[in-house]
Protein backbone atom coordinates (compact mmCIF):
# COMPACT_ATOMS: atom_id res chain seq x y z
CA UNK A 1 0.00 0.00 0.00
CA UNK A 2 1.36 3.32 -0.96
CA UNK A 3 -1.39 5.91 -0.56
CA UNK A 4 -4.74 6.84 0.90
CA UNK A 5 -6.55 5.84 -2.28
CA UNK A 6 -5.61 2.24 -1.49
CA UNK A 7 -6.65 2.48 2.17
CA UNK A 8 -9.95 0.65 1.70
CA UNK A 9 -8.30 -2.35 0.05
CA UNK A 10 -6.69 -3.66 3.26
CA UNK A 11 -9.78 -4.46 5.34
CA UNK A 12 -12.14 -5.14 2.42
CA UNK A 13 -11.53 -8.87 1.93
CA UNK A 14 -11.82 -9.85 5.63
CA UNK A 15 -14.94 -7.69 5.98
CA UNK A 16 -16.65 -9.15 2.91
CA UNK A 17 -15.69 -12.72 3.81
CA UNK A 18 -16.83 -12.48 7.42
CA UNK A 19 -20.06 -10.83 6.26
CA UNK A 20 -20.63 -13.81 3.99
CA UNK A 21 -20.11 -16.42 6.70
CA UNK A 22 -21.54 -14.69 9.79
CA UNK A 23 -25.22 -15.40 9.06
CA UNK A 24 -24.65 -19.10 8.51
CA UNK A 25 -22.30 -19.48 11.44
CA UNK A 26 -24.52 -17.62 13.89
CA UNK A 27 -27.51 -19.70 12.73
CA UNK A 28 -25.45 -22.84 13.32
CA UNK A 29 -24.44 -21.53 16.75
CA UNK A 30 -20.75 -22.09 16.08
CA UNK A 31 -17.89 -20.59 14.17
CA UNK A 32 -14.54 -18.84 14.48
CA UNK A 33 -12.93 -15.98 12.59
CA UNK A 34 -9.26 -15.11 13.03
CA UNK A 35 -7.88 -11.94 11.48
CA UNK A 36 -4.22 -10.99 11.34
CA UNK A 37 -3.47 -7.41 12.32
CA UNK A 38 -0.13 -5.79 13.10
CA UNK A 39 1.80 -4.52 16.09
CA UNK A 40 1.89 -1.14 14.37
CA UNK A 41 -1.68 -0.49 15.61
CA UNK A 42 -0.54 -0.44 19.23
CA UNK A 43 2.95 0.89 18.58
CA UNK A 44 2.84 3.31 15.63
CA UNK A 45 6.41 4.55 16.03
CA UNK A 46 7.65 1.12 14.93
CA UNK A 47 6.72 1.92 11.34
CA UNK A 48 7.41 5.53 10.45
CA UNK A 49 5.81 6.31 7.09
CA UNK A 50 3.30 3.49 7.48
CA UNK A 51 0.24 5.65 8.11
CA UNK A 52 -1.94 3.99 5.47
CA UNK A 53 -0.91 0.49 6.51
CA UNK A 54 -1.59 1.29 10.19
CA UNK A 55 -5.00 2.76 9.30
CA UNK A 56 -6.04 -0.38 7.41
CA UNK A 57 -5.00 -2.62 10.31
CA UNK A 58 -6.85 -0.39 12.79
CA UNK A 59 -9.96 -0.67 10.59
CA UNK A 60 -9.56 -4.45 10.56
CA UNK A 61 -9.35 -4.52 14.36
CA UNK A 62 -12.48 -2.34 14.67
CA UNK A 63 -14.33 -4.73 12.36
CA UNK A 64 -13.07 -7.69 14.39
CA UNK A 65 -14.35 -6.19 17.66
CA UNK A 66 -17.77 -5.59 16.11
CA UNK A 67 -17.97 -9.07 14.55
CA UNK A 68 -17.04 -10.58 17.91
CA UNK A 69 -20.43 -9.49 19.23
CA UNK A 70 -22.00 -12.08 16.92
CA UNK A 71 -19.41 -14.86 16.79
CA UNK A 72 -16.03 -15.71 18.29
CA UNK A 73 -13.73 -13.43 16.34
CA UNK A 74 -10.14 -12.55 17.22
CA UNK A 75 -7.32 -10.51 15.72
CA UNK A 76 -3.69 -11.46 16.28
CA UNK A 77 -0.99 -8.77 16.34
CA UNK A 78 2.34 -10.23 15.26
CA UNK A 79 5.07 -7.72 15.96
CA UNK A 80 8.61 -6.97 14.90
CA UNK A 81 11.63 -8.52 16.50
CA UNK A 82 14.81 -6.66 17.33
CA UNK A 83 17.85 -7.99 15.51
CA UNK A 84 21.36 -6.87 14.61
CA UNK A 85 20.14 -5.67 11.21
CA UNK A 86 17.58 -3.23 12.64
Amino acid sequence: MTGWSECAEGPTAPTVLSGAVLPGRTAAGWGRIVNISSGVVGNPEMMVGGTVYAATKAALEAHTRNAARELLCNAGRPSGTASASN
